[in-house]
Parts: C-alpha cells; sequence; structure tokens
C-alpha cells in the first residue's frame, strides 16, 4: 500500500507563522502556533467593527 507524502509547508513566514506541517526521515509533526492566530483574529475582529461603525457614521 502506497502512502500519501505531503512535502512540509508553512502558514505564515518564519516569524509569524500560525500552521506548520513538517516531514522529516522520524516521520512528520504539526506544529499550531495560538499566539499567532488569536492575533490575526483579534485583528480582523477589529477591522471588521472598525469598518461598520464607519459605514453607520456616514
Amino acid at each position: 500500500m502506497k502512502t500519501l507524502e505531503v512535502p512540509s509547508f508553512i502558514i505564515g513566514n518564519n516569524s509569524f507563522w500560525i500552521f506548520r506541517w513538517i516531514n522529516n526521515t522520524k516521520g512528520f509533526s504539526i506544529e499550531f502556533n495560538w499566539i499567532s492566530f488569536v492575533t490575526v483574529i483579534f485583528t480582523l475582529l477589529l477591522l471588521s467593527l472598525l469598518t461598520n461603525m464607519l459605514r453607520r457614521r456616514q
């Protein structure tokens, strides 16, 4: 049976990443950076609230 091999990838860059999948000779690892994820969600929430407030003022 042939296994599916997923290449290593990262969502974000090396200093600010959210999700990382690493393949190596020992197997694979999945890492999730909660601090980056919460920061992105919080920023998007603030932008959404600000745009809604600005629309209501016009």
